[in-house]
């Protein structure tokens, strides 16, 4: 094993792993550090995203691809169906298979990939990180490196050994859980969400097709609502209600921040990407894209700064003000829209189905979703003006 590393990434997921690569092509030693025994696993993740997304930072490669997604289908709590056409090619992934392709695209640029690493500490000089202590199989090393990536997802132990507040409250923590499905009937070419208080609260149920008869079925509820509320016994009340005769297989769990990206997110010698800087959508819990898109921003930072020799706080803001306005402002307006959904009650998305239902769909949109939600709720009107200021 070698022992000093210009980069060292905590976390294989599409942070970790994007970052490294970019980092790797342009000649920085990079190492990636990550605790699960196999790279993609556990695959706890709705896998939908915008195939645009993907190729910002990656060629796609159709066996990633499960299922193509056209369009969105939201259900009212009264069951009432308003259909949104896709603005953007989407698909369901195989994250098992994306992951690990990541990881060899890393290593193919020239970074080092360890599974079973297990970062136990960081290593600090007068505040300054300055490498890892790691039990690799059952051996510890010392690795020392000019810069550490935190991208360890959404415990993010290794931001708060650095100093960085990563607390989120109840509310800004969805607690999720999903099996996949076997056997329903649904549309298998839409993004399908179901809206009903009475099984997430704070949330929503999810319906994603991984083929034509099966499919990712979930849902999240805000951690609030954890004490009224079981999300496993409510998301087999789902699978009761709507698919009775479903099989199911493959039951993940987890938490998902929909809060604000973290106020800090570097130190001196460290920054801090993907889920465990609390880059997820606050409105959709989809956080694949802004792991990648964060993964690139700190390696070109990464770069910077040490063909400088300048690791400190101050240069390595450069990163944080990069993600800020690159995706920043997006985030804080999503975050006041899911703000204001979660203030709906399951009269108000009634009401707001039937006049969507109303519109013809080639001309129904997030702008005239939320202009319908205003209309008898004049008091939102300053909230939404404000969420639609930041996106």
């Amino acid at each position: 094993m070698k022992h000093n590393w210009d980069m060292i990434v905590v976390g294989g997921g599409p942070a970790g792993t994007v970052a490294a690569r970019y980092a790797a092509q342009k000649g920085v030693s990079v190492l990636v550090l990550e605790k699960d025994r196999e790279i993609g696993l556990p695959v706890r993740c709705g896998e939908g995203v915008s195939i645009r997304g993907l190729e910002m930072y990656t060629p796609v490669n159709p066996k990633w691809i499960c299922r193509e997604i056209s369009s969105v289908d939201f259900y009212a709590p009264d069951g009432r169906l308003v259909e949104l056409d896709f603005s953007l090619k989407g698909a369901i992934l195989d994250r098992r298979l994306f992951d690990r392709d990541l990881a060899d695209l890393a290593v193919q640029a020239g970074a080092v990939v360890k599974t079973r690493a297990n970062v136990t500490g960081l290593l600090l000089d007068n505040g300054i990180v300055t490498g890892v202590k790691v039990q690799i199989r059952h051996e510890e090393y010392v690795l020392r490196s000019r810069i550490v990536i935190a991208a360890d997802g959404v415990e993010s132990r290794i931001a708060r050994q650095a100093g960085i507040k990563t607390a989120v409250t109840p509310e800004n923590m969805d607690c999720c859980v999903q099996v996949t499905a076997h056997g329903i009937k649904f549309n298998p070419d839409a993004l399908s969400f179901y809206m009903k208080r009475e099984y997430a609260p704070g949330g929503y149920v999810w319906v994603f097709p991984k083929s034509e008869t099966s499919a990712n079925v979930g849902l999240g509820i805000s951690g609030n609502n954890t004490h009224l509320i079981s999300p496993y016994r409510s998301l087999m009340k789902f699978l009761g209600d709507t698919f009775p005769d479903a099989s199911w297989s493959g039951l993940v769990a987890g938490g998902v921040p929909t809060d604000k990206t973290l106020k800090q997110i570097t130190a001196p010698g460290l920054m801090v990407a993907g889920d465990a800087a609390r880059m997820v959508n606050p409105l959709s819990g989809g956080g694949i894209h802004a792991a990648m898109s964060s993964g690139k921003l700190a390696a070109d930072t990464a770069v910077e700064a040490l063909e400088k020799n300048d690791i400190s706080r101050e240069f390595l803001q450069r990163y944080a003000n990069a993600w800020h306005e690159k995706s920043g402002k997006n985030h804080e307006g999503l975050f006041r829209l899911k703000e204001i959904v979660n203030k709906l009650t399951d009269e108000d998305l009634n009401s707001l189905g039937e006049k969507m239902a109303a519109i013809p769909k080639e001309k129904r949109s997030l702008t005239r979703i939320f202009k319908a939600v205003v209309w008898n709720k004049p008091r939102l009107i300053l909230d939404v003006a404000r969420a639609f200021s930041g996106i």
